[in-house]
Parts: structure tokens; C-alpha cells; sequence
């Protein structure tokens, strides 16, 4: 009886610390097409506390994901299709209304025509126990467009049971997490440990040093398998040490929510993930899910604000990869 007793609570254990009814990753429908909304963020908030000196864009889209192919050996071996489509970009900040350098201006004018037409070309994603196992895009794509891709793609990585693990994701190496309950999964990622080839300034001398606090939460409302919703926010603080008026804070937002499905693409057949990958389309290649720096001279891009004396200021809108998983910001010059 005791025995039975132990064993009654620890399945109650094991339950509570699982989404209901799965212990893995996301797991999508033979033959069914999933409808999402899509949004990425980011916004600089250079200290001063007041909402109008805070700078920041938004990109906005449609989403369709598709499973393409399933291990007919493992349930849990998938390769699924994300396209973005129907994109629009716009200032975070809304109270600069007329003087926003996105006013009025389309998609392909802010970013260009080219890289517009590669963030809508698919990606495949191959997904083992809901990790990822391969990241497919095309080649010669821009830094700046694949890492928005690679931030989308990341948001499908997770586990339904709670623990703590390693995942390389768009923000590196890094140790992860999760908090299941119930229908709910709270991925806290813990950016400090993350492994990344990053190169920067540095100085052993730490008064001249810069002081950084960064977190990362993201939060999956899950239902028959897949996600219904996802909010990831990041935050990073920083400031410098021997200056304390000069300091900052850089907010990155992703939003994905399902709005329906409907009758899909057939499930190919296979036993080979690769064989599949190359009948879709022979161009894609498997490229580093790790978010990539992405570096330009800004030449003539417009600045962020002026101040009362008609002075710019030195944050440019350069499109460039800063945050672990989204870009600072971006002109349409300089991709």
C-alpha cells in the first residue's frame, strides 16, 4: 500500500510538471496549415525615462506553417515550412507620428525589394523532441533578413515538460528553463551563460568598462499539440561604470499568435529528412540558427532625433544584429 502510495504520487508529480497529455515538443497535424500573426520589436530607451526619446521599430506579418514531412520511425522527427507574408513596418513610438522616417513609406521602400522578397521566401526547420536539429534557408540572403528568420524559427523550440537543459538558438548556446503547467510553458533563458563568438569592446580596466544586466522570458499558451500563443521579451540594461548619467536599456518583443487552420499540404513520404529538404527545393542549405553580426557603413541614414539646436544625435538607423533575438534598427540604405 505504501508502495502504491509513492508511485500515485510520484505520477501526480510527473503530471503536474508536463503540459497535459505531452512530454516532448510541439507536434503539428498531418495535412493542416497553420494562420498566424506575427510580430517582432525592438525598442532603445536611452535612460531619460520619457517615452518620446525612446526609439524603436516594429515588423508585422502573417505567418503559414506547414508539416512537411514526419519520421514514419519517431512522431517526434518533423520538418516543418515557415513563410512570413503580408509584412509591414512601423515606429514603436507612436507619439512621433509625422516625424516617424517609416511615415508613409511601404515595406519594400523601407528595406528594399530584394531582402522584402527573401524574409517571404520559406524556411524549413527540422525539429527532433521539439529541438532544434537543422535550420534551411537559401544562400546569400542578408544577415539582417535571416536573423529575423532565425528569431521566428526559434520561438518553435521548446519542450513541454519542465527542467532545465542546454539549446542553441538565435542567441547562442545557452542554458533553458522551463516551467510547464497545464496548458501553459515558461521559458526563462539565462543569457549569461549563453556561448557566442561575439567581438566588441573590452578593456581590463573596469571603470572604463560598460555594466550589463540582460533577462529573457517567453511564454507558450499551448493547445492540441501546438502553440495557440507566444510572447518572448528581452531585456538588456547597460550603462557605463565610471558615468552612470549614460546608460540604457534595449527592449526586443516577439508576438505569435494562431488565428486558424485550414487543409494543408499533403505529408511527404520518406524515411530521410535530407532526401525531403532537396525534393522541396535543391536551393536550400543548412545554415547556423545562431543569430550572425551583421555590419554596414551607415551612409546618409537619417537620424534617430536632433536636438533643440539641430544637432543629430549619434544613434543612426542602421539595420545591424544587436539583441540575441531581434536587430536594433534599420534604414532603407543600408542593407
Amino acid at each position: 500500500m505504501i508502495l502504491l502510495a509513492v508511485l500515485f504520487l510520484c505520477f501526480i508529480s510527473s503530471y503536474s510538471a508536463s503540459v497535459k497529455g505531452h512530454t516532448t515538443g510541439l507536434s503539428l497535424n498531418n495535412d493542416r496549415l497553420y494562420k498566424l500573426t506575427y510580430s517582432t520589436e525592438v525598442l532603445l530607451d536611452r535612460g531619460k525615462g520619457k517615452l518620446q526619446d525612446s526609439v524603436g521599430y516594429r515588423i508585422s506579418s502573417n505567418v503559414d506553417v506547414a508539416l512537411l514531412w514526419r519520421n514514419p520511425d519517431g512522431d517526434d522527427d518533423q520538418l516543418i515550412q515557415i513563410t512570413i507574408k503580408d509584412v509591414n513596418v512601423e515606429n514603436v513610438n507612436q507619439q512621433r507620428g509625422e516625424k516617424s522616417i517609416f511615415k508613409g513609406k511601404s515595406p519594400s521602400k523601407i528595406m528594399g525589394k530584394e531582402n522584402l522578397e527573401a524574409l517571404q521566401r520559406p524556411t524549413l526547420l527540422h525539429l527532433i523532441h521539439g529541438k532544434v536539429k537543422e535550420f534551411y534557408s537559401y544562400q546569400n540572403e542578408a544577415v539582417a533578413i535571416e536573423n529575423i528568420k532565425r528569431g521566428l524559427a526559434s520561438l518553435f523550440q521548446t519542450q513541454l515538460s519542465s527542467g532545465t537543459t542546454n539549446e542553441v538558438d538565435i542567441s547562442g548556446n545557452c542554458k533553458v528553463t522551463y516551467q510547464a503547467h497545464q496548458d501553459k510553458v515558461v521559458k526563462i533563458k539565462a543569457l549569461d551563460s549563453c556561448k557566442i563568438a561575439r567581438s566588441g569592446f573590452t578593456t581590463p580596466n573596469q571603470v572604463l568598462g560598460v555594466s550589463s544586466k540582460a533577462t529573457s522570458v517567453t511564454t507558450y499558451k499551448i493547445e492540441d499539440s501546438f502553440v495557440i500563443a507566444v510572447l518572448a521579451e528581452e531585456t538588456h540594461n547597460f550603462g557605463l561604470n565610471f558615468l552612470q548619467t549614460i546608460k540604457g536599456k534595449i527592449v526586443s518583443k516577439q508576438k505569435l499568435e494562431l488565428k486558424t487552420t485550414e487543409a494543408g499540404p499533403r505529408l511527404m513520404s520518406g524515411k530521410q529528412a535530407a532526401a525531403i529538404i532537396k525534393a522541396v527545393d535543391s536551393k536550400y542549405t543548412a545554415i547556423p540558427i545562431v543569430g550572425q553580426v551583421f555590419q554596414s557603413q551607415c551612409k546618409g541614414c537619417p537620424s534617430v532625433s536632433a536636438d533643440k539646436y539641430g544637432n543629430n544625435h549619434d544613434i543612426r538607423l542602421c539595420f545591424h544584429f544587436v539583441s540575441s533575438e531581434s536587430i536594433n534598427s534599420f534604414n532603407e540604405d543600408s542593407f
